[in-house]
């Protein structure tokens, strides 16, 4: 089994990744303009911005160990799942 295919199957659902995004909201301080990241919905893309924050973009191009050595980009548009994988990544940053 893959890390790809662990986060997959680990996805808390959609209810969870609701409440995560709040309270990554209410512990960020407030930003500007954010830009979404190619291919990505804003909430997911303020979630990446908070956590990471001018390193947001880089990650976002850049091969991720925990997705395989797979961008976060590639693994959104390449795997069906992609966003399930990308949420359960990114809920394990807090």
């Amino acid at each position: 089994m893959t890390s790809i295919d662990v986060l997959r199957d680990e996805y808390p659902g959609d209810a969870a990744w609701d409440r995560y995004v709040d309270a990554v909201g209410k512990m960020s301080s407030p930003l500007r303009a954010i830009p979404t990241l190619d291919g990505l919905d804003l909430a997911t893309s303020q979630v990446i911005y908070s956590l990471l924050g001018e390193k947001a973009q880089s990650w976002w191009i850049s091969p991720v160990r925990a997705l395989d050595d797979f961008s976060p980009f590639v693994t959104l548009r390449d795997n069906p799942a992609g966003r399930r994988i990308l949420r359960t990544l990114l809920m394990r940053f807090l």
